[in-house]
């Protein structure tokens, strides 16, 4: 977990399988107030960073063995598949809480948890590949 005493904000790394399409892998968000406890700011969902690496690994099966690209691109598999990169790292940087995962990166304002900006690292490495 990561807890900020300047902004008051704490942040913890949130894995949670409601079932098929209801999967949220991110930050838990909380305002911390020795008078007025615990208030929840909201989520912060790496869900779209996994979207990117997943549809890249269901393009790879359909051209490596078209038969199995049923699996690896059914709902299922994808929701699997996104619960298995958590967030590993999170802090404050002034009025931004950057969040870290073997995924990507993003940012985000702590005002309203907007996103800032997003780096997913299967984009990186597809723009890598395309380049050699």
């Amino acid at each position: 977990f990561m807890y900020d005493p300047v902004t008051g904000t704490l942040a913890f790394p949130l894995v949670e399988n409601s079932g098929v399409g209801k999967q949220f892998n991110g930050l838990a968000v909380y305002d911390l107030d020795r008078k007025r406890g615990f208030t929840n700011k909201g989520r912060i969902d790496h869900g779209a960073l996994a979207e990117v690496f997943i549809e890249q690994q269901c393009e790879t099966m359909k051209q490596q063995n078209p038969a199995s690209s049923t699996y690896y691109c059914s709902p299922q598999y994808r929701g699997q598949l996104r619960m298995q990169y958590p967030v590993s790292r999170s802090m404050i940087v002034d009025n931004y809480i950057l969040s870290l995962s073997q995924i990507g990166l993003e940012i985000h304002e702590l005002g309203d948890l907007d996103v800032a900006a997003t780096l997913s690292w299967a984009k990186v490495q597809k723009k890598a590949a395309i380049a050699q």
